[in-house]
């Protein structure tokens, strides 16, 4: 029988749960604190633990290398007494010592030397330190093969390296056999290597030899490079720079030690046929250029900041998708090949729009044909030993921007055909012996923002045709033989920041020119 409270069980409300109380609250808190305190006590042994487990493996490899001390033979260039230790049981020892300090550990006796000098123990040395790659791409996810081979595994690795790791730094100036090996393990199908890094730094010692960098002849390896950058950021001028007298045997900045660079591997260089960008910058690098001219995919060279002998490689003019060439501050003699710019037999540099030469030794005459770099938007010749006049052909450069060849020998007049450099916004001919009248033409460079042609033997009167550059910032025209009235129309220049018209000869104002506040808003340096 139902009850009479079961008449109304299916329309009653919901009983809602009770509140907690505030002694169901206290224990809650009394459990968290709990187990707050048991996660701090796991987290301290684990510390101990870690912190113990490290001060043994310290203590271990303290006593395996105190142990090969007291072996030391000191009346002997070799030290005998563990010389017939089994090569298997030397290479597994030593194996375990990073590769850094590894082959100081030759000198102990022959045997010793080809035990730690084979392949086979850089191999397993490397494997020891190395840190485990992350996984490539297209095995995101992947399920892991059911017959996996470790060698391939250990040939795994990105294809882009961007920041250079200490074994990378060690790879630029260990042994041959050990750049053969790494390049093999860790580079081998890499598309892109592009380390900017202090390479270079102070010695320690005079007999200190690590930091001198080599190209490693192992970079033939790395077939698949498109993109090879290794620039040394520490040294921010090669020892050309400023002057033009060559190399110093020693650089004040390194506190009298000798930097002696090595030789670009050329052969092993010219094989990367993919490279589209290649960057060997500031590493004091020797001997002459070799040739590059397989590499037709070269789309950017740079090896500025280095101590090369010899001249411009000629053949450079077989990388005809090249658009920079940076060749500055390297030290080349020697006059620039006309060849490098097109000739009957070779290549045009067509696509060129950045050529660096500056702060060399070069000599000779701008070749007339650079008039045939239509593409040419930046060309840095200042600080090297040219001679002869500038070119006419250089009137054909409309997309010139920048130019630059002050502090040089180059005598002569300038050429009327200036007038064609119509993209040009910054002009520099100082410290020449340029003579001759400023060109009329000058006026129709209506995009020039800066002008320096100063410290020459022009004469003459400036041309009215100046004012018609209204947009010039700078005008720099003073030790000279200028005379004559100044042009009325330099009043037009009200951009104009800095004037000089010193030394020269008369050079009077005429009525209306007032070079003041109310007129040259921006003028700040003024000197006439």
């Amino acid at each position: 029988m139902l009850s009479p409270d079961s008449k109304h069980h299916t329309t009653a409300e919901p009983t809602p749960d009770p509140a907690p109380t505030l002694t169901d609250i206290y224990n809650l808190l009394i459990k968290l604190q709990t187990d707050i305190e048991f996660l701090k006590d796991q987290q301290s042994i684990l510390q101990s633990t870690q912190t113990t487990t490290q001060t043994r493996l310290n203590n271990h490899t303290k006593h395996i290398v105190h142990q090969l001390a007291k072996l030391t033979n000191p009346n002997e260039k070799f030290f005998t007494r563990i010389a017939h230790v089994p090569v298997q049981v030397v290479q597994e020892i030593f194996s375990w010592i990073h590769p850094k300090s590894a082959p100081a550990y030759r000198c102990l006796s022959r045997s010793f030397y080809t035990a730690l000098s084979s392949k086979q123990f850089i191999r397993m040395n490397l494997m020891r330190f190395l840190p485990p790659l992350p996984p490539l791409p297209s095995e995101a996810g992947s399920q892991p093969s059911r017959q996996p081979q470790q060698d391939q595994q250990q040939q795994q690795h990105q294809q882009h390296s961007l920041t250079p790791t200490e074994f990378d730094k060690l790879w630029l100036i260990a042994p041959e056999a050990f750049q053969e090996v790494y390049a093999d393990i860790r580079l081998k199908n890499l598309e892109v290597l592009s380390w900017w890094d202090n390479f270079i730094r102070r010695p320690e010692s005079a007999e200190d030899d690590c930091r001198r960098i080599r190209i490693p002849k192992s970079i033939g390896i790395l077939r698949n490079l498109k993109l090879l950058e290794i620039v040394n950021v520490g040294l921010s001028q090669s020892p050309y720079s400023g002057s033009n007298t060559g190399p110093s045997a020693t650089d004040n900045r390194s506190g009298g030690a000798v930097y002696s660079g090595a030789c670009i591997p050329g052969e092993q260089l010219a094989s990367l046929i993919h490279l589209e960008k290649l960057s060997l910058a500031r590493l004091l690098l020797e001997g002459p250029i070799p040739s590059l001219a397989p590499l037709v995919n070269l789309t950017s060279l740079n090896l500025s900041g280095n101590n090369f002998t010899g001249s411009i490689p000629s053949d450079l003019s077989a990388l005809v998708k090249l658009e920079t060439l940076n060749l500055s501050q390297c030290g080349l003699t020697g006059s620039i090949p006309a060849s490098l710019f097109g000739c009957a037999g070779g290549g045009e540099l067509t696509c060129l729009k950045r050529l660096s030469l500056q702060e060399n030794m070069l000599t000779g005459c701008i070749p007339l044909q650079l008039g045939l770099l239509r593409s040419l938007e930046d060309l840095k010749l200042y600080s090297n030993h040219l001679t002869g006049s500038i070119p006419f052909t250089i009137g054909n450069l409309s997309n010139l921007i920048h130019f630059d060849a002050s502090k040089n020998r180059i005598s002569g007049s300038l050429p009327d055909t200036i007038s064609g450099l119509e993209s040009l916004t910054y002009l520099n001919l100082a410290e020449n012996r340029i003579s001759g009248d400023i060109p009329i033409g000058i006026g129709d460079l209506v995009r020039l923002q800066m002008c320096c042609l100063a410290k020459n033997l022009l004469v003459g009167p400036i041309p009215a045709s100046i004012g018609n550059l209204t947009q010039l910032d700078e005008l720099y025209l003073e030790s000279n033989h200028l005379s004559g009235r100044l042009p009325i129309e330099m009043r037009n220049l009200v951009n104009l920041v800095v004037l000089r018209l010193s030394r020269n000869g008369c050079l009077t104002r005429p009525v209306g020119l007032e070079f003041d506040r109310e007129t040259f808003v921006m003028l700040e340096e003024f000197d006439i």
